[in-house]
């Protein structure tokens, strides 16, 4: 219920901001779904199989297995210096999003109430095996199956159903379908490291910052049917590996379309191993 609330007002902001006074006079429509229906959540939520694929990623010997021993050291660390109870003890990606939130904002290093504060030191430790984090986790950094089992799949099944809603408006406007010009989508940080992730941007192999932005234009070129991809992200156009084909960093919706074929999950049903019962309900 409180997340339920939570993004409601968020919605409820960001239609505000794009339509401003004249809401007064306009009827918006919100509409409310299950996470496990949501393309924009990249959690694999309702997908035996991905949970599946992310526990042998965190077997033994793998180096997600490390970074989670590195990570309960630290959160030790922290937890024990901050007088942090059991019960409000706090992950890596909160840590993190406190501390780099603080730094943002030019506030001070967290504190206990005895006065002993968090060190640069630590905090710095936190972003390194953050950075380390959303590289591994969301396919980053160019992750192959040796350093992240399964990645392929586990990318293909968390950030495929996001990328097909992508390239299913992609391709209404490359074949002249529908009267949309332009789509937004709010979402996580998270949500932004899978797709850069599944494009191949590992240059960028860092923790999205905040009010981070991934652009996808689709241009139509005179004299040519096949339309042109342009990606942005951090406000520069970004070079896609498989896409290179001029002294530009464009490429045909042809091709981009095609880089990313194997990672579309075309029957949910069979390669996730949905939960009917639950898709029921």
């Amino acid at each position: 219920m409180v997340h339920t609330r939570r993004t409601l007002q968020a919605s409820q902001s960001l239609v505000f901001g794009f339509i401003g006074p004249a809401l007064d006079h306009r009827k918006v429509n919100i509409h409310v779904g299950p996470k496990f229906h949501d393309p924009l959540s990249v959690s694999g939520s309702g997908c035996s199989r991905f949970d599946q694929l992310m526990k042998a990623s965190r077997a033994p010997g793998t180096c997600r297995a490390v970074f989670d021993s590195t990570a309960a050291r630290l959160h030790a660390e922290i937890d024990k210096l901050l007088n942090v109870s059991s019960g409000d003890r706090l992950d890596l990606e909160r840590w993190y999003d406190i501390m780099r939130c603080r730094r943002c904002h030019s506030m001070p290093n967290p504190c206990s109430a005895s006065g002993d504060c968090v060190s640069d030191a630590l905090v710095s430790k936190v972003f390194l095996l953050g950075a380390w984090f959303i590289q591994h986790e969301y396919g980053l950094g160019g992750s192959t199956e040796r350093i992240v089992p399964h990645a392929k799949d586990i990318m293909k099944l968390r950030t495929g159903p996001l990328l097909h809603h992508v390239l299913q408006q992609l391709s209404n406007g490359a074949n002249g379908y529908g009267s949309k010009r332009y789509n937004f989508y709010s979402s996580h940080d998270t949500t932004i490291a899978a797709l850069r992730g599944i494009l191949g941007l590992s240059r960028q192999a860092q923790w999205p910052p905040y009010a981070s932005s991934l652009i996808i234009e689709q241009w139509r070129v005179v004299g040519e049917d096949d339309p042109q991809i342009r990606v942005f992200y951090g406000g520069g156009v970004q070079e896609v590996p498989f896409c290179q084909t001029r002294s530009l960093p464009t490429c045909s919706w042809k091709r981009f379309s095609e880089g990313l074929e194997e990672f579309l999950p075309y029957d949910e049903v069979k390669e996730c191993a949905v939960d009917q019962e639950r898709l029921k309900s």
